[in-house]
């Protein structure tokens, strides 16, 4: 019995290859990428995200009286 060919994106994608098809060059997406907002690595926006953290973290904190016993 011949086995019968399975298509899928990976064999289709090593098949043009073999065929000798041009791909799309790359520099395109390379070019979006350093287009992209920087993360922020400076001073202020590091103490900034400290600042939210910190905040959110003491909200947290102040449940009033929940000092975490149950109660009956």
């Amino acid at each position: 019995m011949p086995m019968i060919p399975i298509s899928d994106a990976r064999s289709d994608l090593l098949a043009a290859i073999r065929r000798g098809i041009q791909l799309r060059k790359v520099q395109e997406q390379r070019e979006q990428e350093a287009k992209r907002e920087p993360v922020g690595n400076d001073v202020a926006t590091i103490l900034s995200r400290r600042i939210a953290v910190e905040y959110s973290e003491s909200d947290s904190d102040s449940g009033g009286e929940d000092n975490g016993e149950w109660s009956d």
